[in-house]
Parts: C-alpha cells; structure tokens; sequence
C-alpha cells in the first residue's frame, strides 16, 4: 500500500511528459510548414511578377526588330513586335501585319501560340523571305531577356535568335481623336482629292466615325485594342449609296481611301494633327479641319 503514491507520480509524469512531447510536435509541424510556405512563394512568381525584369514589364511594350541571328535587317523593313496587356501580340513583319497569342513563365519562359498574318499584301521575295526567316526564330524562341533597352529572345539552349530595340510609346490615346473633324488631301496618286474623318463617340472600345469622299459620305468602327500604343482593329465600314456624281477617278480614290482604312493598324493623334498607320508602314496624314 506505502508503494502507491510513488506510482500515481509516474503516471502524472508520464502524462505531462506525452503533453510536452505534443506540444514540441506540433510546434515543429507549423515551423516545417512555414517554411515550407515561405519557401513556395519565393520560387512561385505571382501573375503581376511575370514580365518583369528590374523596373521594365513586357507586356504593354513595343519593339522593333535590329538582328536576327546576328543579321541586321533589310532596309526600309521595319518588323515590330508589341505585348498588349491582353496576353495579345502584334506587330509587322516588313511585309504585313500579324498577331497571335503569348504566355508568360516563371523564369523568363515565354509560349507563342500559332498565328499569322492578318493581312495579304504581296511582297517581293526577299522581303518575304526575311518574313518567313522570322516567324521561324519567333517559333523557337523559349526564353526572354532585357537588358536596358534590348530584348533578347532565345531558344531551349540559349542561343539568341531575335534581339530588338524598345520603341517609345507614341503618347496618344483616343482623346486627342474624338469629336474633331479631320481632313487629308495626300491620298497617294490623289493628292488633289480632299476627305474628311470624324471620330464621333467612344463606348465599351469601339469608336465610330464617319467622313466624306469626294462624291459621298461614309461611316464605321474601330476596336481600340491598346490605347496607350494607340493599336486598333476595323470592325466594319459603309459608304452612302448615293453615287450620280462621281468620276471614275472620283470612285478610284475614294476605293483606295476606304481600302486604306480597312487595313489601319494604329493611329497616333495629338492636338493639330492625326496619322493612321496600315500595311507596309503606309500612313495617311490628317491635320484639324479650320
């Protein structure tokens, strides 16, 4: 009987040891699982990561082609590459204009999806060979690099394909268009031919216009798709069906005037003056009607 409350104090050691032992456990399993935590948003880039590199982000920005391979570009032929903020593409081969989709990886890795062009202009050989020499570095490209004001591209082994030149923003937006009336007498081979543009309202980015050939009126759409990079698409246009005094040299212009907006690409437009931009790097002046 002397020997029994040496046991009940084995026991209540015994528990309050198991009760520490626990406690050490558990505390051991939420530090492990800290770090593990800690650990796992360090090497896992959040979406706004991608992109970067120091204070420079990709998507938004533009560029313009200077060697492929190593090899400088032909003259007059200025291949662009853009990352609109929509995971989107775009840019001008020296012959059209394309566009496609990207992804972006964690440790500079960058996807293309399959694209091509969204004009059929034709071109002369060389410059259409260059583009086809293009989209076939483009394709391998796997990886990106900046360096101040350089782009680099490369493939699964490192090797640089593309290295491109950062273009400025042209510091536009859709403002400077809408609800100004504007005129251009440079139509190519119709210098003397005057038309008029006016942007009239800008809702859920689209933006509408309408104008006035030399024989009649006209009126459509656009899609503002970047408007800081002042990149849009044409979504449709009609002409007024109204045509008794119209010239064939008349409707020619006009013809060459309305294909003309139909492939415009960009625009830029400040205070006194407004420049659409289409295949080729044509562009079509406007200055403000008085």
């Amino acid at each position: 009987m002397g020997n029994l409350p040496e046991v009940k104090v084995s026991e209540e050691r015994m528990v309050a040891t198991c009760i520490k032992s626990r406690v050490i456990s558990q505390w051991l399993f939420n530090l492990m699982f800290f770090i593990t935590l800690i650990s796992c948003q360090q090497n896992t880039p959040t979406p706004t990561q991608l992109g970067y590199i120091g204070e420079m982000k990709l998507p938004g920005s533009r560029w313009i082609l200077q060697s492929s391979k190593g090899r400088t570009t032909m003259e007059n032929t200025g291949i662009t590459l853009e990352f609109l903020d929509s995971n989107q593409l775009s840019g001008e081969d020296g012959c059209n204009f394309y566009g496609t989709n990207f992804t972006l990886h964690p440790k500079n890795r960058i996807q293309w999806e399959a694209g091509g062009s969204r004009t059929q202009m034709g071109c002369d050989w060389q410059r259409t060979t260059q583009s086809m020499i293009y989209f076939g570095e483009l394709a391998q490209a796997a990886h990106y690099n900046i360096e101040n004001t350089t782009l680099s591209l490369s493939n699964e082994k490192g090797e640089i394909l593309l290295q491109f030149e950062l273009l400025p923003k042209t510091g536009t937006n859709h403002g400077n268009l809408i609800y100004r009336t504007w005129h251009t007498a440079n139509v190519p081979g119709f210098e003397s031919k005057v038309f008029t543009l006016r942007f009239d309202s800008y809702q859920a980015g689209v933006i509408s216009f309408h104008g006035t050939t030399p024989c009649r009126s006209y009126k459509g759409t656009y899609q503002i798709i970047d408007d800081g990079l002042g990149v849009l698409r044409y979504t449709g246009v009609t002409i007024d069906y109204f045509d008794f005094f119209c010239s064939k040299e008349d409707l020619l212009a006009e013809k060459n005037y309305i294909d003309f907006l139909k492939n415009v690409r960009k625009f830029e437009a400040r205070m006194g003056s407004m420049a659409l931009y289409a295949d080729h790097g044509k562009k079509l002046g406007f200055g403000l009607r008085p």
